[in-house]
């Protein structure tokens, strides 16, 4: 036996495809079920002979029957049932029913037995049929919104319309009719267009509440064995379907069909059919086959049997008004469900919160879940959900949870406002004896902006970031808390006076064209000859002083090396004798600084001071000429000065310590020699 020889480089090649062919067979072959589905079949109940079954509009109750067996009813969607046969009627061949849009009145028949009738929805009945036919096959039924109309036929027999909910029946069936195969009916909502099919015969169609009957069967499918049918609540689309045939479907009553069946499903035994309220979900089923189902009104179709349900006897189906809600029946099998998944659940109520946070949202199925931020309905093609959401401002947050266009959960919405809480100051609006720092606080994390010329604040002002100095005679404060323009606090408002007084030095400085506050830029409008403005201190006192003396330092031309520095000492003897200093400011000696220091005065034997030491700055004014009048940034200080001077004095506090030491020791090597001598 020979051996094949492969390339390198064809091995490559053969992987690539072989990679490919997987990749395209393993979608196919775990392609995700569009319907979530549960068995709901009664405890005990599995593998019965699930034969028919019927659904209120909001898909909450279900009734199914059991061939030769029970009549079990569900108020929660299958997830409890009762048993609610007619007393004596157990084990009967339970072969049709039918039900209200809201499920109280009910039509249970039996092949070969009785029609029975429940107007309150299962827990009693009422014997029905039509005089003279009890023990009928009865094979058909089907029955208005209100439950007022309802229309029974018999295998071999006579077709029966009542318009008083069974009180009185009259036969229905089309001329010529009689004794034909009657198998499924639907109905309109109001009664008045009823589709009844023939197995092995016709397809009949009634546009006046039975009165008359017409043929409406495709083109060349006379005598066929139909089987499934349903119809819209309006009564235009109709789908009917042919064991071992084909499906057809009508959009305009009966008018014109056309084969709807999924490719490659021809001659299948379509035997049970279900549509939505609008006819645009459509569920069909193959008695030994599979599951199809329809979102666009029969144009595609996908398999949609549960996991494992191939290929089973699907006798019956129904479905709630939206077509969200499915259920299927298989007979000598089980009963499963289809529901839509929960809504999405958030951690976090609709509401008021004062801080960003970010939204959990879960659901307790394997849907996945989608939402917006813009108030858009979501869907598929919107965000999908896979981390914490950060709310920051005004949000209307919706979201749905999502298996497929089927399949889906009712859309939930919250409403998000993040309202910051009003900045707070430290220091209530009032009157005050001096400058004083502003703390701005708030209890959330917005940031904080302000203005101090009476001005609205937005997030285009000042930011505070530090403590705010108040040293004007009025100051009005604004502040408001931000996050976004449509997040943000109220704005507060605080009024501020500072009257002066002799907590410092001096009250303020009084220049010839008016009175200068600490941190005012000067602004001269009139000027003398050499551009120069006259000023002086005002308002001299010491009383602030730890000895009554004080130092003036008045710092022209700025603090650097071109700056003038002139020290002035001042007690009680200057404010008497003096108590002014005056001083020019012009563009050369501009800025002007001037400090007050609390000294303690070195003076000799003669009394005169020698240095000083600064205990404390008690105040400090800044100043400028200028040619414009702008507002500076406010300097104001009262805190203790540098603690060189205090090593200073200290350093000579030791030194003479150590010469007086060395001239005691000294005097005493004298005096003992002198002693001895």
């Amino acid at each position: 036996m020979g051996v094949i020889n492969i390339s390198f480089k064809h091995r490559i090649l053969y992987s690539i495809l072989l990679f490919f062919i997987i990749v395209s067979i393993i979608p196919v072959c775990f392609a995700t079920d569009p319907l979530l589905w549960e068995e709901v079949q009664p405890a005990g109940a599995t593998n019965q002979n699930w034969r028919s079954s019927s659904m209120s509009t909001n898909g909450n109750i279900i009734l199914v029957s059991v061939y030769g067996g029970r009549l079990y009813l569900s108020t929660n969607r299958g997830s409890n049932w009762s048993e609610v046969q007619p007393a004596g009627a157990t084990n009967q061949n339970w072969f049709i029913n039918s039900m209200s849009s809201d499920g109280n009145i009910i039509l249970a028949g039996v092949d070969g037995g009785r029609l029975y009738l429940s107007t309150n929805g299962g827990t009693s009945w009422s014997e029905v049929q039509p005089a003279g036919a009890t023990n009928k096959n009865w094979r058909s039924s089907s029955m208005s919104d209100d439950g007022n109309i309802i229309l029974a036929g018999v295998s071999n027999g006579r077709l029966y319309l009542s318009t008083n909910r069974g009180s009185s029946w009259s036969e229905v069936q089309p001329a010529g009719d009689t004794n034909q195969n009657w198998f499924t009916s639907s109905m309109s909502d109001d009664g008045s267009i009823i589709l009844e099919v023939v197995n092995g015969g016709r397809l009949y169609l009634s546009t006046n509440g039975g009165t008359s009957w017409s043929e409406v069967q495709p083109a060349g499918a006379v005598n066929l064995a139909w089987h499934a049918s349903s119809m819209s609540d309006d009564g235009n689309i109709i789908l009917a379907g042919v064991s071992n045939g084909r499906l057809y479907l009508s959009t305009n009553r009966g008018s014109s069909w056309s084969e709807v069946q999924p490719a490659g499903d021809t001659n299948q035994n379509w035997w049970t059919s279900s549509m939505s309220g609008n006819g645009s979900i459509i569920l069909a089923g193959v008695n030994g086959g599979r599951l199809y189902l329809s979102t666009n009104g029969g144009t595609s179709w996908s398999e949609v049997q549960p996991a494992g349900a191939t290929n089973k006897n699907w006798y019956t189906c129904s479905m709630s008004g939206d077509g969200s809600i499915i259920l299927a029946g298989a007979y000598h099998s089980r009963l499963y469900l289809s529901t839509p998944p929960n809504p999405p659940v958030s951690d976090h109520n609709s509401g008021v919160y004062m801080d960003p946070f970010y939204v959990t949202l879960t659901n307790d199925s394997n849907a996945d879940i989608y939402y917006t931020l813009d108030g858009s309905t979501p869907d598929n093609t919107k965000t999908k959900y896979t981390t914490p959401i950060y709310i920051n401002e005004i949000k209307t947050l919706k979201a749905i949870s999502w298996y497929s266009a089927i399949s889906k959960s009712n859309v939930v919405t919250y409403d998000y406002s993040i309202i910051p809480d009003n900045p707070v100051a430290d220091h209530n609006s009032g009157t005050y004896l001096d400058p004083f720092y502003v703390t701005l606080t708030n209890d959330s994390n917005a940031d904080i902006y302000y203005t101090l010329d009476g001005s609205t604040p937005d997030n285009t002002k000042t930011k505070y970031t530090t403590p705010i100095l108040i040293n004007n005679p009025t100051t009005t404060l604004k502040a408001i808390s931000w996050y976004s323009s449509i997040s943000k606090s109220n704005v507060v408002t605080y009024n501020y006076s500072i009257t002066e007084s002799h907590n410092g030095c001096f009250i303020n400085v009084t220049c010839r064209t008016g009175t200068i506050h600490k941190g005012d830029i000067l602004y001269q409008k009139i000027q003398n000859s050499n551009n120069q403005e006259y000023c002086y201190l005002n308002g001299l006192t010491t009383e602030n002083s730890s000895n009554g003396i004080i130092e003036i330092e008045l710092i022209t031309g700025g603090t650097g090396k071109n700056g003038i520095t002139q020290n002035f000492i001042i007690d009680n003897n200057f404010l008497s004798n003096v108590g002014t200093i005056y001083f020019f400011i012009d563009e050369k000696t501009s800025p002007i600084y001037i400090n007050c220091y609390d000294i303690l005065p070195h003076i000799d034997n003669n009394y005169t001071i020698l240095y000083n030491v600064k205990l404390k700055q008690l105040d400090q004014f800044t100043f400028s000429y200028d040619t414009e009048p702008v507002i500076a940034n406010r300097t104001y200080t009262n805190i203790p000065v540098n603690t060189d001077d205090w090593l200073l004095l200290g350093i000579v506090i030791f030194m003479l310590s150590i010469g007086c030491l060395i001239i005691i020791n000294i005097c005493i090597k004298v005096y003992s020699k002198n002693k001895k001598a």
